[in-house]
């Protein structure tokens, strides 16, 4: 399984407990609210209390379940991203190291204009421009690695390529 499917699944695990999470909130609101309810009819509502405490016993072994059914795919992703990201790594050094230019230079011809972060596909265009056989899957993740959200700035392409 890749990266790209791991991740998807991955996504959607979260998601799921997200759900879950929050259906938990919706039946702990509930229960608090026929807690604090003291009118005439409160003995009318004590089946609605039943149920809402069976479905908050559902949502938390639901939770539980997902939650350990997802573990291994938890793992297998960090492993997954760990072995990509070490094989990007050492593939885009290496094909740094032999092109045997100074690091500022790099980083000045990746860049377009006088801009002081590369962009997603600058640094797309920089990684294919080297001999390095770097599929696009491993180019974005060293630079959700090494850039994050903003832009790789220049330490940060530095340390990518050193």
């Amino acid at each position: 399984m890749g990266l790209a499917e791991l991740e998807a699944l991955k996504r959607e695990a979260d998601e799921a407990l997200h759900s879950l999470n929050e259906a938990k909130v919706v039946v702990a609101k509930l229960l608090e609210a026929h807690d604090t309810y003291r009118g005439p009819s409160r003995n009318l509502l004590l089946q609605a209390r039943v149920e809402l405490t069976k479905l908050k016993s559902r949502t938390s072994a639901a939770e539980r379940n997902c939650q350990s059914a997802t573990e291994a795919l938890r793992v297998a992703h960090a492993q997954v991203v760990k072995t990509t990201l070490f094989q990007a790594k050492n593939g885009l050094r290496t094909a740094f190291r032999k092109q045997g230019t100074p690091r500022d230079a790099a980083f000045e011809s990746a860049v377009k204009g006088d801009a002081e972060q590369l962009s997603l596909p600058e640094f797309q265009a920089y990684a294919s421009s080297l001999t390095a056989d770097l599929t696009q899957e491993q180019v974005a993740l060293l630079y959700r690695e090494f850039g994050g959200k903003v832009g790789m700035t220049r330490p940060a392409f530095f340390k990518a390529v050193q």
